[in-house]
């Protein structure tokens, strides 16, 4: 019997709740982890005893830098968000003080000291973090493309909205319409070019998927479609309890495994694609 997962295990109806502003970042980190090199690592852990230290050392430095991810974010109990909203206080002037002491000689031959103070005011701003349900993958300063933004939260939503969105459009943005590439793969119309909501619970039955693939392909001598059918039976037990799905119909199609949902997935994964969702392009070009 093979120790697959559940289509209900948290592993993947987590991913159905990512909210809508953090759901690029999250994704990535769960493609990131899922990566051959990531996967070699949690797997030399496991030794206990045996571990080879100085491989350890050097797959996680291989991990930080070739995966984007940093040791200490591969095992997390995800129960909580990462990178909160800090409850800092709103703006305000800080008064800096500084103090010149002048000597002087007086006529009996005596020192006197006299402090000159100057005061200076300093304006120092709230600084926010995005909050994400996964933690957030470490870009590498010649991909970034972070902006500072100076915006008054007081005015209307729709004002600020705009504003980024002009922003977002104007020439900050860097290489080929990154907006556009997003997602864009390479032969398949299945995906959309930016992950949405609405699709979350597709994406999470990918990931699904392609977990159990990797698992009956590595355990079994099973064909590609025997493999694609009893996932599919798997799935269509998780649907049925909510859905009127026909018991003779596939939740997949075996093109659409095998043209599709693998082979995307296997690209983002296993040839670190992920990255492209971060930052538009390939880093490689």
């Amino acid at each position: 019997m093979n120790n697959l997962p559940t289509r209900s295990n948290n592993l993947y109806t987590d991913i159905e709740n990512f909210d809508n502003y953090e759901i690029t970042d999250c994704i990535a980190y769960e493609m990131a982890i899922r990566t051959p090199l990531v996967r070699e690592y949690i797997e030399l852990k496991k030794d206990g005893n045996n571990l080879d230290l100085l491989k350890l050392y050097n797959i996680e430095n291989e991990i930080e830098k070739k995966c984007w991810l940093m040791k200490e974010d591969i095992h997390h109990i995800h129960k909580e968000k990462y990178n909160h909203f800090k409850n800092c206080p709103s703006n305000f002037e800080k008064t800096k003080s500084t103090y010149i002491t002048e000597k002087k000689k007086n006529k009996n031959g005596d020192i006197i000291k006299k402090e000159i103070a100057f005061s200076e005011n300093t304006e120092t701003k709230r600084k926010l973090f995005m909050s994400t349900s996964r933690p957030t993958l470490y870009i590498p300063l010649e991909f970034r493309n972070d902006v500072e933004l100076n915006i008054n939260f007081n005015k209307p939503i729709k004002e600020i909205e705009n504003y980024i969105k002009l922003i977002y459009k104007s020439k900050l943005k860097v290489g080929k319409n990154k907006s556009e590439i997003i997602m864009e793969l390479r032969t398949s119309k299945s995906l959309s070019k930016e992950f949405k909501k609405s699709e979350l619970k597709k994406y999470a039955d990918w990931f699904y998927i392609y977990d159990c693939y990797k698992i009956l392909k590595t355990s079994t001598n099973k064909s590609d479609e025997k493999i694609f059918g009893e996932i599919d039976n798997l799935l269509w037990k998780y649907y049925d309890s909510e859905t009127n799905i026909n018991s003779e119909t596939n939740i997949y199609s075996v093109d659409t495994y095998k043209k599709t949902i693998l082979k995307n997935m296997k690209f983002f994964i296993e040839e670190y694609g992920y990255k492209e969702l971060l930052i538009g392009y390939s880093p490689d070009r």
